[in-house]
C-alpha cells in the first residue's frame, strides 16, 4: 500500500512518538539522578546518570535518522526501541535495588508499547526478555557481590514512591492504551475518508 497525498504516515508518526515518550523519560530520570541518593541513599546515582546520558544519546540518532526521513529499520525500528527500553529500564532498576524498588512495575509501559506497536510473536518476545531481565535482577539480590544499588529510602519517601509508582503506572498504562485507540479510530477515518474520496471519483467519471 503506497501512501498518496494527504495520506497520514503513521509508521513515522508512532516512531515520533517513541522519541517523544524517550526524551521525557530520560530527562526524568537524569534529573532523579541528582537528588535521589538524598532520600534513598543506596541508590547508585551515578550509574543512573550514566545510563540517562546513553539513552539520550542513542534517543539523540534516533531524532537525527528521523528528522532525515529514513525509514525505521533495524537499530531504529519501533520494536529495537522498545527493547532498548527495556534494557535502559533494567539498568535503572539494578542501580537502584531491583525489584525492591516499586518503579520495577514500569516493565509494564514497554510491553504494553510492544502490544502496540508490534505482532504476537514480538510480544511474546519481549515478554520473555523481560521475565530474563527480572530474573537477573531477582538473582542480584542473593548475590551482593552483584548489587549495584539498594533500595533503602528514608521515610516518608518510601510511602511517597510507592504511591508515585503504583499512580505512574496506572496513569502511564491508560495513556498508552488510550493513544493506541486514537490511532486505531484515526486509521478508520481515513480509510473511511478514502473510501468515500474513491466513490466521488467514480460518480463524477460515470457523469
Amino acid at each position: 500500500l503506497t501512501l498518496g497525498e494527504g495520506t497520514r504516515d503513521f509508521r513515522r508518526e508512532r516512531v515520533a512518538w517513541l522519541i517523544a515518550l524517550r526524551w521525557q523519560a530520560m530527562a526524568g530520570a537524569l534529573a532523579a539522578a541528582f537528588f535521589a541518593t538524598r532520600v534513598v541513599p543506596g541508590v547508585n546515582a551515578g550509574m543512573v546518570a550514566a545510563t540517562s546520558l546513553v539513552g539520550l544519546a542513542y534517543n539523540a540518532f534516533l531524532w537525527h535518522q528521523h528528522r532525515a526521513g529514513k525509514p525505521a529499520r533495524g537499530l531504529t525500528a519501533p520494536f529495537t526501541q522498545a527493547l532498548a527500553d527495556i534494557t535502559f529500564l533494567t539498568s535503572f532498576l539494578w542501580a537502584s535495588g531491583g525489584l525492591d524498588s516499586p518503579f520495577s512495575a514500569f516493565y509494564l509501559f514497554h510491553v504494553v508499547l510492544v502490544a502496540i506497536l508490534s505482532d504476537r510473536s514480538r510480544v511474546v518476545i519481549a515478554v520473555g526478555i523481560t521475565v530474563l531481565f527480572a530474573g537477573w535482577l531477582a538473582f542480584t539480590a542473593w548475590v551482593p557481590a552483584l548489587q549495584l544499588g539498594q533500595w533503602n529510602p528514608i521515610e516518608p519517601f518510601g510511602l511517597i514512591s510507592r504511591l508515585l509508582a503504583f499512580g505512574l503506572t496506572l496513569s502511564g498504562a491508560a495513556y498508552l492504551v488510550g493513544h493506541a485507540m486514537r490511532d486505531i479510530r484515526d486509521r478508520e477515518q481515513e480509510l473511511e475518508d478514502r473510501k468515500s474520496t474513491r466513490l466521488n471519483s467514480s460518480h463524477h467519471a460515470h457523469l
